[in-house]
């Protein structure tokens, strides 16, 4: 079980991605210091183990989820993720 933003590292670097969502937007707002700049670099950071683990297709929809990006922050993620992954965009 995730109870801070320590264990939230934790489960990323052992793969309980979907735990690890859960918990990061539950604590989006719950108390001081959890705000949307928070919530922006656990999203990065969940982004980025995803792709560490070929979970090009999750990555992606982490991306359509992310209200927080501008069209340049998703066109960025759209370039990384069809270059590492061998795919076009679309067709994750």
């Amino acid at each position: 079980m995730i109870e801070n933003t320590s264990g939230y590292k934790s489960a990323l670097e052992e793969g309980r991605f979907e735990e690890a969502e859960s918990w990061m937007r539950q604590m989006l707002g719950s108390k001081e210091g959890y705000d949307d700049r928070w919530f922006g670099h656990r999203e990065l950071e969940l982004f980025r183990a995803l792709r560490a683990a070929g979970k090009y297709t999750e990555a992606k929809q982490l991306t359509v989820k992310a209200e927080h990006l501008d069209d340049d922050g998703v066109r960025g993620r759209r370039v990384v993720l069809e270059k590492e992954s061998g795919v076009s965009y679309d067709e994750l």
